[in-house]
């Protein structure tokens, strides 16, 4: 199934997916007639099958008894050579008689065998199997390695692809997801710059429906000083039942920051959604219709919110709705004047950039550019630049997203850590890292492995204390030397993986970017992933110079912000005319 060679890719997997679903007391009449398959799985699972599905279920049922038959027919071999008798007994051995049949069958074959009993007894036995296992781990490391390898003929498909699927966002009445077209046009600097010579003051929200949280913040300006900022983290209420009494409390919140920070005159509100904005104009924003957010879906923003303040007499007035990588944008545009590409890395992942207006079917009649947001996540649904491996399915067909967000889940932070812990367990699975009676019960919970971990990959200590420490602390696990190489090395490998896809993005946005421009474009990165994983961003970058370079393209210029560019940006998009 991972593999996505079983069943039809429309099957509802979710029950066989659940561990320890399909009985061993399946295996037995499957094993002896081809039919009973469908039956057991249409009946217990609800999967209609095909005979080559069929087929293959019931050749590994075969192949899983057939060992087990052969393992336990050695084992009593050993066990009773120079008896006369033997009595097997178990419910396994009732319900599966060709099981049985094979068990004796084997131990009749061993006994006879003089060798059995002196390969048990081998002292160098101990020396060859940890030799052996060395191999095998390595083989398996070297496996996972080549699965996940992309080379930069990959990479460059994968960045034509994103360029591909930017420009169809831009028509996505007749091509794949849409990027959304916000209203925060390129000349914005000059409207900041004005307000920065006016000493204005404005505000800035940032609404995340995911966490549940609402990020405020205001920031002055005053000539040859430094900016004045005020920040403040409050929840959304839990128990809104309508929009209007969330909103309501999204005011009252907002007033509580207005008192504190004793913040005078009529003050301008950016605020900003982590969720794709359909704007229908500079104040006119509504979450997109495909996406599920609750009592904000479907919600004009700014009117709702509007009706929310004037209830409370507060000074303060609606200018802008974006979504958060827009508003990163602005914020890079007011760090570095020339920025036309965002790239957000933070729980997820996704880029805006500029636009030229005479590309944009509502905007043709303007000059300049208009910030668009490319919905980067999405991307990959459909694609078939993108290499997939059994555990990116895996992943996949586990989400609660199942079949969307493909890119998302190969190279964002909420996902990192799983695609590792994924392979971590496989070696586990193939006692092949940590001792046998390790503690694996935190390990085999799934998102435990949380992608700051993967930070550890840069421990280049002898023993790897950190990453030794880590695995003690947080899973129970007292691991060696090598068990830690072991996961040292899956960090790594899936790193460099996720940077380097990232990186072809990037790449594919600046060709999108770029056109129009004498100069190669900058680029500005943000997000918790340029703290914690400064490697993934080296790589990223020198991923996408590379491949630009190669498609005969300028060089670009990367910024990265190291900060939440969300609420700052949307008080500097406040100021938009």
């Amino acid at each position: 199934m991972d593999e996505r060679l079983l069943f039809p890719k429309a099957a509802c997997v979710e029950i066989i997916s659940t561990e320890y679903a399909f009985y061993t007391a399946y295996m037995a009449p499957i094993v002896e007639d081809r039919d009973h398959v469908g039956c057991i799985l249409e009946n217990e699972f609800g999967i209609a099958t095909t005979e080559a599905d069929r087929l293959v279920v019931q050749a590994l049922c075969g192949i899983v008894a057939g060992r087990a038959a052969l393992l336990a027919g050695a084992m009593l071999a050993a066990l009773v050579k120079g008896r006369s008798a033997v009595a097997l007994s178990g419910v396994l051995l009732d319900v599966n008689q060709k099981l049985r049949a094979e068990a004796v069958d084997t131990m009749h074959e061993l006994l006879g065998d003089a060798d059995v009993e002196v390969l048990l007894q081998n002292r160098g036995a101990e020396a060859l199997g940890a030799a052996i296992n060395a191999a095998t781990q390595l083989n398996l490391l070297n496996e996972i390695s080549r699965e996940l390898d992309v080379d930069d003929g990959d990479l460059e498909a994968v960045a034509q692809d994103v360029l591909h699927y930017v420009n169809g966002g831009l028509h996505a009445k007749t091509q794949g997801p849409a990027s959304w077209v916000s209203y925060v046009h390129s000349d914005i600097t000059q409207d900041i710059r004005t307000a920065i010579k006016n000493e204005a003051m404005s505000l800035g929200m940032a609404i995340d429906t995911q966490a549940g949280r609402l990020r405020i913040s205001s920031i002055k300006f005053a000539s040859g000083q430094r900016d004045t900022i005020n920040k403040q983290v409050f929840f959304l209420r839990k128990d809104a039942k309508t929009a209007g009494q969330l909103f309501e409390d999204i005011a009252t919140r907002l007033a509580g920051f207005v008192n504190t920070h004793q913040l005078e005159g009529m003050l301008p509100l950016g605020v900003n959604i982590d969720r794709p904005v359909a704007e229908t104009s500079k104040l006119g924003g509504r979450v997109a219709d495909n996406v599920d957010c609750g009592l904000f879906r479907n919600v004009d923003i700014a009117q709702a919110l509007g009706a929310a303040i004037l209830k409370l007499h507060l000074p303060v007035k609606v200018t802008s709705v974006t979504n958060c990588v827009v508003s990163t944008l602005v914020t890079a545009q007011h760090r570095f004047s020339n920025t036309r590409v965002a790239l957000t890395l933070n729980h997820g992942i996704n880029a805006s950039y500029y636009e030229l207006c005479e590309n944009l079917e509502k905007f043709q009649d303007l000059a300049g550019s208009m910030a668009v947001n490319t919905e980067l996540a999405r991307y990959g649904e459909d694609s078939k630049a993108l290499k997939l491996t059994r555990w990116d399915n895996r992943l996949d067909r586990e989400s609660i997203n199942t079949g969307t967000h493909t890119f998302e889940k190969l190279v964002a932070d909420k996902y990192l850590g799983e695609i590792v812990r994924n392979l971590i367990t496989d070696f586990m699975d193939a006692q092949l890292i940590f001792s046998k009676d390790s503690d694996a019960s935190v390990m085999g919970e799934p998102y435990s492995f949380f992608t700051s971990y993967m930070a550890t990959m840069e421990d280049h200590s002898d023993d790897l204390t950190e990453l030794s420490d880590l695995l003690r602390a947080g899973f129970n696990i007292k691991a060696s030397v090598v068990d830690c190489q072991i996961v040292r090395a899956l960090c790594q490998i899936v790193t460099m993986r996720a940077a380097k896809l990232v990186g072809a993005a990037v790449a594919g946005i600046v060709c999108r970017a770029s056109d129009g421009q004498k100069d190669g474009v900058v680029v500005s990165i943000s997000g918790q992933l340029t703290e914690m994983n400064q490697p993934y961003v080296r790589c990223t970058t020198e991923t996408a110079k590379r491949l630009l370079s190669n498609m005969g393209r300028k060089e670009p210029t990367f910024n990265v912000l190291g900060e939440d560019g969300y609420t700052i940006g949307a008080a500097l998009a406040a100021f938009s005319k």
